[in-house]
Parts: structure tokens; C-alpha cells; sequence
């Protein structure tokens, strides 16, 4: 996903930097869809990373009042899939924001076209 997410960006850049769109309203209206689907996608993760924080909670709960090897173990790798996941969901939430000022970049230049 990192590398979608960055070339979809990259290309829609370049064509905003170059001037290489035929029809900027047709390409906000494709950037709309992308940019829902990755909202969707963040979202999704956002729900996934809480999921497994309540879990790793529950297992480092679990591991404290037993005092049972297994669950410190889970608890352990558990902390480091939600170290990956936040970094992940870090990437996602910026992206998007960068995508919303792409868009407001394209909305300018529509009215600068309409003028």
C-alpha cells in the first residue's frame, strides 16, 4: 500500500506540476474516488490498531496478575505489531492530508480556468 499510495501521489504531482491533464474537473473527479478509498483504508487501520491495542492490553493484563511466561511473550510481540501498525497509520493520515491539499491545488486551477 505504501508504494501505491506514494506513486498514485507522485504521478498525480507530476501531471500538477507539468500541466499534463486534459481535463482538470475529470481528474478531480478520479482524485475524489482514490481519495475515498484511502480514507476507507485509514479508517480500517485505525480500527484494526485499536483492535490489537485492547488485545495487547489484555494480554500484558493477563500476564500481570498470572504471572505466565506465555502471555508476556504475546504481550511482547503484540507491542511491537502496534508499533507497525501506528507507523503504518502514521503514513496513511498524512498521505491523505497531502492528498486533501492536492485537491485544493486542482480546485485553483479550475478556477483559474474558468476565469
Amino acid at each position: 500500500m505504501y508504494r501505491y499510495i506514494k506513486g498514485y501521489m507522485n504521478d498525480i504531482q507530476a501531471l500538477l506540476d507539468s500541466g499534463g491533464y486534459n481535463d482538470i474537473e475529470q481528474l478531480k473527479r478520479e482524485f475524489l474516488i482514490k481519495l475515498e478509498f484511502f480514507k476507507h483504508e485509514r479508517l480500517v487501520h485505525l480500527i484494526v490498531t485499536f483492535m490489537v491495542i485492547n488485545a495487547m492490553f489484555i494480554c500484558f493484563a493477563i500476564f500481570s496478575t498470572t504471572l505466565n511466561s506465555g502471555f508476556g511473550i504475546i504481550s511482547l510481540i503484540m507491542l511491537v505489531l502496534v508499533g507497525c501498525y501506528l507507523a503504518h497509520y502514521y503514513f496513511l493520515e498524512n498521505s491523505v492530508q497531502k492528498m486533501y491539499r492536492m485537491y485544493d491545488r486542482m480546485n485553483e486551477i479550475s478556477q483559474r480556468a474558468q476565469q
